[in-house]
């Protein structure tokens, strides 16, 4: 959870889990923040198929990653690379998110915002595959 609460701190945001209260709509303070391009992206569903992507295969991961990796390397190295693996993501993902905010919504992640991530194609202007 630490890497969350890192994660989200530089842009104003207090991580907490589990949330059962919001002071207010995550997509209203994203709005304003200049990061979503309107406000009402959680009951607009065509705005949200564009921010809010679900990723499918996320069962499959879990059950990979902790039913196999974690026997594999024991709980203690599991969470070594479980943290390694958020801290690099997150990095990169900073790095969208501050030129996206620097360059006023323009570069790799304004381009996913307005195509939608499923749109992008590897090889594309959008394209984040590592």
């Amino acid at each position: 959870m630490k890497e969350y609460e890192n994660f989200y701190r530089p842009y104003g945001i207090q991580y907490f889990s589990p949330v059962y209260e919001l002071p207010g709509r995550t997509d209203h303070t994203l709005h304003q923040m200049g990061i979503y391009p309107q406000p009402n992206v959680k009951t607009d569903v065509e705005a949200n198929a564009k921010i809010e992507q679900n990723c499918n295969y996320k069962s499959i991961y879990h059950t990979v990653s902790v039913g196999y990796y974690k026997n594999l390397y024991g709980d203690d190295e599991f969470e070594n690379i479980t943290i390694r693996y958020y801290k690099e993501k997150f990095a990169w993902i900073h790095g969208l998110v501050d030129e996206y905010i620097s360059n006023n919504g323009k570069g790799i992640l304004a381009s996913l915002i307005d195509n939608g991530v499923q749109k992008v194609r590897p090889g594309q202007e959008g394209d984040v595959s590592n």
